[in-house]
């Protein structure tokens, strides 16, 4: 329950420090104002907190502080107005809260479900393990000029913190750390309650600019909420993008509405001062935390502005409008330079997003289809048939995911008639949409060019131009990066059918609302997919299962676990080879303030972190390992493995150890194939040569092997020999009981490497593997003391 008492206190947090900023909103214009409050709350709180703490005031204080301003000012309106308001709108609020309390629930199953392994990192662990989450660590316990000035002599983690500086969401992390044991376990909630802003801007947009009814705006804003769009964000570990999309999206609406005339209020003066105090509140958290966004919402906003000067509009609300927003933005972008936060965005774009990378191929290539692996088609050499199967599917299944309907595909599995024939299906659903859709726009402009809803679609066309110019020029991995920072505005344009009050065909809105429904079924899919203990088989990012698998598999990810062992420590060792919870438990034991040092290098393929041995680090009482290591001898080991069945073995008096036919962590195996899966248990072939190494503990070794094979068809006397440590403990022809194998003489080694040798080998047909033996068994035992 702690990530639901994360979420409720972030949520509370941010709509009683943005109730008092939404009074700038005229209550006779804005007829539920109060709606955005969440997102308002937390640029502001965003903003305040990155800016007190580069003047050396604590996230954690800086939050209470502007809580408590917040909370006094919200009361105190609450209570000054009691007599005069009006409860018109009550049922409306009831609805809004019950929605909201669905999308925590539904956007939180997964975590309650998947646990650990699904929650630790989605789909982009680079950025989660070497920015955020070291960030907000690193913010959580050190001042902003500690961070500024920390050498290479300092802790790694620190010394590397400034990176973070860049993506300043670690600064608001910091801050609400408190209900969890560790910064890391506490980031999941931590992006959830950021995910769950959409829903109150989305609702905002279909309320004020759509003037759409409360039940139709509340089911379109759910979809974008827990839909693909932002689950995506969510999957690639996006921090920075995840907290500013609500922001932005606000942004495009703040200047379609600044178009309306009186909106902002009659007296030019006062529609100024709080259209510009409301703007500047937001582009100030949104530029500093993630300007990146700037040129998609920008361009977006300009096409707003665009159509709102070439339209009948009075030109005082044309005036009060641009002064006021321009004003705003760059006292916003003083305040992004003043941080520091602009410049490093502004250095990372030439290096990367002017680049050609390739991370599209991993981070979009759901865009390519789902049945075949579209890049390798067309850059390999395929054969005729499937080149021209992959041009004939790739527009629609490449539409069908850019919509964010890639589950709605069918896989490799479904035989070929229902395959075209659902895509046939698909492609009729498409045309019907985006038809809807053209027509909703071109008949808004017809309607009332001047109208809020004409310049937001404006806004949504410009703002969803700009991944496509990146595209000639081959920088595929901004296209895409970009398409996911305008998916909200495709999203809107895509249900303006069912927002808008002006007349559509039934057709229309029926092709809107199954589109509404589909994302908020991808939403509904989230929690069974989180299912699988490692977390890979995500709605967000298609495709990553297989990388994520191998990045999770085989380690115990309860941050919290490790945070309570890692508490009796005076400091610790980090005998750690899996480099993903090598980053994990230096982050912890940073976190806890826990002295630590580190055996092994960190391959994160574009560099290497060299071990970090510090002056006197051998003192340390405590060793976190998922090995074993000399260096265990006189320490607590803290074991980070899942599956701890060897670890325990060493340390046990007795008990059994299967090495031969399991994947327990801590054996090396070589010369053997993969486990299979026979009628009466497991199988695993070697090959003319096998061996099996394993740890032997002094205190309690092992006692005795036993050896069990399968009665499979083998060369002609074929004959085994069975060697421990270089010494033969069996030779003969292979046997077809289970062999026995005293271990008293091998008491003293520190290890066992049991070595099979089988010749001839065999041969089956249509196989052409070398096989030895089939192994049944390869068990050591300890016997009772």
């Amino acid at each position: 329950m702690q990530d639901a008492l994360l979420v409720t206190v972030m949520l509370v947090a941010f709509l009683v420090v943005g109730y008092p900023a939404c009074l700038l909103l005229p209550a006779d214009t804005f007829r539920a104002r109060f709606v955005v409050a969440p997102t308002v709350g937390f640029a502001m709180l965003s903003a305040g907190i990155i800016g007190l703490y580069k003047l050396g005031i604590s996230p954690r204080l800086s939050l209470d502080a502007i809580c408590i301003v917040g909370l006094v000012a919200t009361i105190s309106h609450l209570l000054r107005g009691r007599r005069q308001r009006r409860f018109a709108l009550a049922p409306a609020l009831i609805h809004v809260a019950g929605a909201t309390v669905a999308i925590v629930v539904a956007t939180l199953l997964p975590a309650w479900i998947g646990g650990a392994p699904f929650t630790i990192f989605q789909g982009n662990v680079y950025d989660q393990f070497t920015v955020y989450l070291p960030g907000s660590v690193v913010f959580h316990h050190y001042d902003y000029a500690t961070v500024m000035s920390a050498g290479a002599s300092e802790n790694p983690v620190v010394a590397r913190a400034g990176l973070a500086l860049k993506r300043p969401i670690s600064i608001v992390h910091a801050a609400f750390i408190g209900t969890h044991a560790t910064a890391l376990a506490s980031s999941y909630a931590f992006t959830v309650a950021l995910q769950v802003n959409m829903f109150f801007t989305a609702l905002f947009v279909a309320l004020h600019v759509f003037e759409a009814r409360m039940r139709t705006a509340i089911l379109a804003s759910s979809a974008l909420t827990v839909g693909f769009f932002q689950q995506y964000v969510l999957d690639i570990n996006a921090w920075a993008q995840l907290s500013t999309q609500p922001i932005y999206l606000l942004v495009v609406a703040i200047v379609v509405l600044a178009l309306d005339p009186l909106r902002f209020g009659a007296r030019p003066g006062e529609a100024m001062a709080r259209l510009g105090l409301f703007f500047f509140a937001l582009m100030a958290a949104a530029t500093t935390l993630y300007p990146d966004t700037c040129g998609v919402y920008g361009v977006a906003a300009g096409g707003a502005v665009l159509i709102g000067l070439i339209t009948p509009t009075p030109w005082s609300t044309r005036v009060i409008a641009l002064t006021a927003t321009g004003l705003a933005t760059p006292a916003a972008l003083s305040f992004s330079y003043w941080f520091g936060a602009l410049p490093l965005i502004i250095a990372a774009a030439t290096t990367q997003a002017l680049k050609h990378l390739d991370w599209w191929r991993y981070f979009q290539g759901y865009l390519l289809g789902r049945a075949t692996n579209i890049v390798d088609v067309l850059t390999g050499d395929p054969p005729w048939s499937a080149l021209l199967r992959s041009l004939l599917l790739l527009p629609v299944d490449s539409v069908v995911a850019g919509v964010g309907l890639y589950w709605l595909l069918p896989g490799t599995g479904v035989p070929g008639f229902l395959s075209v024939t659902w895509r046939v299906i698909l492609c009729v659903f498409i045309v019907l949409l985006f038809a809807a859709a053209i027509r909703m726009a071109i008949a808004t402009l017809r309607e009332k060019p001047s109208g809020n809803p004409a310049r937001f679609l404006a806004a949504c066309v410009a703002g969803c131009l700009v991944p496509i110019a990146f595209l000639p020029v081959g920088l595929y991995w901004t296209a895409g990066k970009s398409f996911s920072i305008a998916a909200p505005l495709l999203f809107f344009f895509i249900v303006a059918p069912l927002l808008s009050r002006v007349p559509m065909p039934p057709l229309a809105r029926i092709a809107a609302t199954l589109f509404v429904v589909g994302h908020l079924l991808t939403g509904a899919l989230r929690p069974l997919f989180a299912l699988d203990p490692t977390g890979t088989m995500m709605p967000g990012l298609p495709g990553s299962a297989q990388g994520l698998e191998i990045q999770k598999a085989g380690m115990d990810w309860r941050m919290d676990r490790l945070a309570d062992q890692l508490r009796g420590c005076n400091g610790v060792i980090l005998n750690i080879r899996h480099r993903f919870m090598h980053l994990a438990a230096r982050m912890v034991a940073t976190d806890l303030g826990v002295p630590w040092s580190s055996l092994h290098p960190i391959d994160l393929s574009y560099t290497v972190w060299p071990p970090f041995q510090p002056v006197g680090w051998e003192l340390a009482d405590c060793i976190a390992s998922d090995d074993r290591s000399d260096l265990h001898a006189g320490r607590r080991v803290i074991w980070l493995v899942s599956d701890r069945q060897t670890f325990e073995f060493l340390d046990a008096s007795s008990g059994a150890l299967e090495i031969g036919v399991s994947g327990h962590p801590g054996i090396a195996i070589a010369g053997a194939y993969a486990i299979e899966t026979a009628p009466g248990g497991r199988l695993r072939w070697t090959s003319g040569e096998a061996t099996f190494r394993v740890a032997n503990s002094l205190t309690a070794p092992a006692s005795q092997l036993v050896l069990a094979l399968w009665p499979m068809p083998l060369a002609t006397a074929a004959q085994l020999r069975v060697s421990i440590n270089d010494r033969v403990a069996f030779e003969g022809r292979v046997p077809g009981d289970s062999l026995t194998v005293p271990l008293d003489r091998f008491a003293a080694d520190t290890s066992l490497t049991i070595a099979l040798k089988t010749t001839p080998i065999t041969r089956y047909p249509n196989d052409s593997r070398d096989l030895g033996v089939a192994l049944r068994q390869v068990r050591l035992e300890k016997s009772r003391p």
